[in-house]
């Protein structure tokens, strides 16, 4: 139980990483800073057939292109390889959110479809694959990275 924790609060830690290198990504644009255009899953022609980037290789430049923080120490395939998680496929565990986010600034994405904005504290941008975290057998969570760089886990029942 206490490797479980040990591995969830570093999931979350890698998490806010992530949300700096978004932070100092959107800096240098300025202004108008505008999310980046990046595959969910970049590994997947089906799913990424403009064959864009991945997160990683847009943000990573400003984390040290440190490949630690896109790994979720709790990341598991759902794959019949058992020793190949997420990361391994993907070169990330975490996903994107490009549907809401992708060459949007925070004002759109904020911006809710009857025209009232959301708070950031409750639009999420990047979460884990799949429900890693927790005990097996029981109902495990997700982790989120908030626009307002917050991260939060949310047990999910499956």
């Amino acid at each position: 139980m206490a490797r479980g924790a040990a591995r969830r609060t570093e999931c979350k830690s890698n998490l806010r990483q992530v949300g700096l290198a978004f932070e100092m990504y959107l800096d240098i644009q300025g202004s108008k800073a505008k999310f980046p255009e990046a595959a969910t899953l970049p590994s997947l022609q089906t799913t990424n057939p403009l064959n864009l980037p991945g997160l990683k290789d847009i943000i990573g430049q400003y984390a040290e292109d440190s490949d630690a923080i896109f790994r979720c120490p709790s990341d598991i395939s759902t794959t019949e390889d058992p020793s190949q998680g997420y990361f391994d496929i993907h070169g990330t565990s975490y996903e994107y959110r490009a549907i809401l986010c992708a060459n949007k600034t925070r004002p759109q994405i904020l911006a809710s479809r009857d025209g009232s904005q959301r708070s950031s504290t409750r639009v999420w941008i990047i979460n884990d694959f799949s429900a890693v975290h927790g005990s097996p057998g029981e109902d495990g969570s997700r982790n989120y990275l908030y626009l307002d760089g917050h991260v939060d886990g949310i047990v999910l029942a499956e």
